[in-house]
């Protein structure tokens, strides 16, 4: 599923994964995979606004406290209808730009094409829209940065 993924993109998941665990979850949320993106870093070429990664985290956080028990690591855990959709959104833009591998850009534009989910709240209130931000990524596609 994530061969297509580049390896930031791929960590991204797995820190999603991680902080599912911390919070106790049952299932790998939308807003799981965006604390994972914000753990990871963007890749080259794009960057949050300044401010925003704390933002994103206190917004996460005040609508989705840790739970008291974490799930264990090793424990199979599925990803929610949210987040499915948030990747296959991503996907969906990939391939709309024609871009050979999913990369940190496409994954920003498919949690905003997911609006009710909590991962696209917190970035719509650190100042993300869809539009410039499509606009942003094909930038960078387009300037031939390879992510790192």
């Amino acid at each position: 599923m994530f061969d297509r993924y580049t390896e930031k993109a791929r960590r991204t998941i797995f820190f999603g994964r991680f902080a599912a665990s911390e919070h106790g979850a049952v299932q790998i949320e939308a807003e799981h995979l965006l604390l994972g993106l914000v753990k990871e870093g963007l890749e080259r070429g794009l960057q949050f606004p300044e401010g925003a990664v704390e933002s994103i985290r206190r917004a996460i956080v005040a609508e989705r406290p840790a739970g008291q028990n974490r799930t264990g690591t090793s424990v199979d855990m599925m990803l929610s209808k949210d987040a499915r959709k948030v990747l296959e959104m991503a996907d969906q833009e990939r391939e709309a730009m024609g871009d050979k591998e999913l990369h940190q850009g496409h994954l920003l534009l498919g949690f905003l094409l997911v609006p009710g989910c909590l991962a696209a709240q917190a970035l719509q209130k650190v100042g993300y829209e869809l539009e410039p931000l499509r606009a942003e990524v094909r930038a960078v596609t387009d300037r031939g940065l390879p992510p790192e």
